[in-house]
């Protein structure tokens, strides 16, 4: 797969670098704040299966709040940096997408 081109000159000088780590941040937070809710239906309705979706998913959103961190810090330095590899764009859409199966399922069962 063809690495996208590397970023020579920063596309905009303004606040670019903090709106990126602002949504990295938003992001992590949705993913923890869907977490809590899966792993708490998950222990309620003693179902293992949706508390280990919880699980993973918190664990995913450490793993996104590292990366924004990371991405921030290296925004906001003025370092010339890479566009963000489709892997942990793909990462994190998978993680979003595990929340909204586990929060469905989460409703399904926890449901009378």
């Amino acid at each position: 797969m063809a690495r996208p081109p590397r970023l020579t000159e920063p596309r905009d000088a303004g606040l670019q670098a903090e709106r990126t780590g602002l949504a990295w941040s938003r992001t992590a937070l949705a993913m923890f704040v869907n977490a809590v809710l899966i792993l708490r239906a998950g222990v309620s309705t003693d179902v293992v299966a949706i508390s280990a979706v919880g699980v993973v998913l918190f664990v995913a959103a450490l793993g996104a709040t590292a990366c924004g961190i990371w991405r921030r810090d290296q925004l906001m330095r003025g370092d010339v940096v890479d566009a963000a590899s489709p892997l942990m764009l793909g990462a994190v859409a998978l993680a979003t997408l595990l929340g909204c199966a586990g929060a469905i399922a989460s409703m399904v069962v926890g449901s009378p």
